[in-house]
């Protein structure tokens, strides 16, 4: 994925043609890491299971997740580069850009070149290619579970992304793009300072209750939000929101390792992946069409709602189904 990553800097670095740069941005995007929904992430979670204790694969996940953001909020900044470089040199904005992508496609090999270097223990178990093709009857019942709980997750958060949460606050209060880049800059880190807590909340509470607990009071304080008439009341929600938001994303990826057998870890992860992204591909088209008829307000609350009762199905399997490993 790397690779073609690579491959892809260097066509958009050399090409003018309309449909090779748009060949090149489509596997550009296919091969993106650093993503909670990415498709590289159904191999490296399945790794980091593989190579780290149990006991400490939440905190594993915690810094899988936490650089990766830390590495988007500097890569996003250096795009300021682009008006200083044009008002003090005399580049143009092609050849600024073309350095964008030297940059990007040099960072892509260097990490495509540092797969070759791990351990050999991430290699999949003798014949797991062909228990993963017949899972246990088990483990097939806890991924399809599993897909199933994480697409309805998914499906909700495409109600409340960070888009139509932007749009929101536009539309009802008019903030102006100053403001919103410091309501979202606060919600980054304050979703990076969730992931490193996830760990020992989840020591504390246990797993299934951190994903719990965190998604009921991040999505019922959105809830308030969405009907709130003040920007500022409604902004320390939204930003109150995102401190619990993230703390299921490592415990998540920690707990649906664990629940199945070795041999179909990479399976659950790629199914479950695919459940999420598919669910999220869809759910924002829904949320504009509620916006546009009863109001962006109500999208909210209805995306909110959709991940309460994701929780709370959550909490029955985990008395029943999930009751060994909790």
């Amino acid at each position: 994925m790397t690779l073609s990553a690579t491959v892809s800097g260097m066509m958009l670095m050399y090409t003018d043609n309309y449909y090779m740069i748009l060949i090149a941005a489509i596997f550009s995007i296919g091969s993106i890491t650093g993503g909670d929904r990415t498709g590289i992430s159904s191999i490296e979670i399945p790794i980091i299971s593989k190579l780290v204790e149990p006991k400490n694969q939440t905190y594993a996940y915690s810094v899988y997740n936490f650089l990766p953001m830390i590495s988007k909020i500097i890569g996003t900044s250096i795009l300021i580069i682009i008006p200083i470089l044009r008002s003090i040199t005399s580049l143009q904005t092609k050849s600024i850009y073309q350095i964008l992508l030297t940059i990007y496609t040099l960072i892509n090999a260097i990490q495509a070149s540092t797969y070759i270097y791990l351990n050999k223990e991430i290699e999949s178990i003798k014949n797991e290619k062909f228990k993963i093709i017949s899972a246990s009857n088990n483990d097939s019942k806890l991924i399809f579970i599993i897909t199933s709980l994480f697409a309805i997750d998914s499906f909700g958060g495409g109600f409340i992304a960070r888009s139509f949460i932007s749009f929101w606050f536009v539309k009802s209060f008019s903030l102006n793009e100053g403001i919103l880049s410091i309501i979202f800059i606060l919600a980054q880190i304050l979703n990076g300072i969730s992931l490193m807590l996830a760990p020992k909340i989840a020591k504390k509470i246990g797993i299934l209750n951190t994903m719990i607990l965190s998604q009921v009071i991040a999505n019922s304080i959105i809830i308030v939000a969405a009907l709130s008439t003040n920007w500022i009341i409604a902004a320390i929600l939204y930003l109150i929101k995102e401190t619990f938001n993230d703390l299921d994303i490592p415990t998540r990826q920690a707990f649906m390792m664990n629940i199945v057998s070795e041999q179909n870890q990479t399976q659950m992860a790629s199914i479950s992946n695919l459940g999420r992204t598919g669910a999220h591909t869809f759910s924002p088209g829904v949320a504009g069409y509620i916006s546009s008829i009863f109001g962006i307000n109500l999208s909210l609350v209805f995306g909110g709602t959709i991940k309460i009762i994701y929780a709370l199905i959550l909490l029955r399997y985990k008395s029943i189904t999930f009751k060994k490993y909790n």
